[in-house]
């Protein structure tokens, strides 16, 4: 299932000679290499981590990238994941299954009541039918 994801990347050249002899473009390279890091981590991941886990993934995604450009003379400071966008008949879809998932936790809930208030009239059940003792007069 596709996604898009907006990811910002922060980055420093600490070795100019570095990032202009081994890479020609270095800029073009961190670029490349950021969106390649971003599909494998994301390709590791199923849909609710990748909702949920952006700061997991900000430091995967930190790490792996900053391996890569370290021999080009570049850090990368940080990275910070934006947005996470998926195709609106997910989002539906989604969305259906969490008001099935409410509905069916309402209804257990409602089961577990009547099950209480039933074992509540049980136990007075008999104190109820009891004789009541004639009144002396």
């Amino acid at each position: 299932m596709p996604v898009d994801v907006d990811v910002v990347l922060f980055w420093v050249v600490w070795d100019a000679e570095k990032a202009t002899l081994k890479v020609g473009d270095y800029q073009a390279a961190i670029t490349w290499a950021a969106q390649t890091a971003l599909r494998e981590v994301i390709g590791q991941m199923d849909l609710a981590s990748i909702l949920i886990g952006r700061a997991r993934m900000d430091e995967d995604l930190q790490k792996l990238i900053d391996e890569r450009t370290t021999l080009w003379g570049v850090t990368v400071q940080s990275v910070e994941i934006r947005d996470v966008v998926i195709p609106q008949e997910l989002e539906d879809a989604m969305s259906r299954q969490a008001q099935a998932e409410r509905e069916r936790q309402a209804r257990v809930n409602l089961g577990e009541s009547e099950k209480q208030i039933a074992d509540s009239f049980a136990e007075a059940s008999p104190i109820l039918t009891r004789p009541n003792p004639r009144p002396c007069t």
